[in-house]
């Protein structure tokens, strides 16, 4: 990955924090609050995971406001708490 598109990713809270927990790294109460306004602010509507996420990965997803919504294809969709109740997209 080019360094500018390094650097713009790992700005933003809400990636930062996902890459730490991919790390099995932990995240403060504080720096979760933040990853969460952060998505909001991006307007971060869905999670895709094409593998088994690691416990840490879920933990930060749902602190960051995610939650499952459903699997299709081999695909784990993970949307924000207000979304995720209402399943797929139109």
């Amino acid at each position: 990955m080019p360094a500018p598109t390094a650097a713009a990713i790992t700005g933003h809270a809400f990636y930062a924090g996902l890459i730490a927990a991919q790390h099995g790294r932990r995240s403060s109460p504080v720096q979760r609050a933040a990853a969460r306004q952060d998505a909001g602010r991006m307007g971060v509507g869905w999670v895709l995971a094409w593998q088994r996420l690691r416990p840490a990965v879920l933990r930060y997803l749902a602190a960051t406001g995610f939650r499952f919504s459903y699997r299709a294809d081999g695909v784990s969709v993970y949307r924000p708490a207000s979304r995720a109740a209402g399943g797929r997209p139109p």
